[in-house]
């Protein structure tokens, strides 16, 4: 219980309070748009 509490605990932090600490660390999915990531041109 307590390791889910702290890995929900860090996007909430940030995202909700605005609260960026190195305790509590964030994650991002997606940063940027994922043109030109993948070529399937010469399958």
């Amino acid at each position: 219980m307590a390791i889910a509490a702290f890995m929900i605990a860090g996007p909430v932090a940030e995202q909700v309070f605005g609260v960026r600490t190195a305790l509590l660390r964030s994650w991002t999915m997606f940063s940027a748009i994922g043109l030109g990531v993948i070529d399937a041109s010469r399958l």
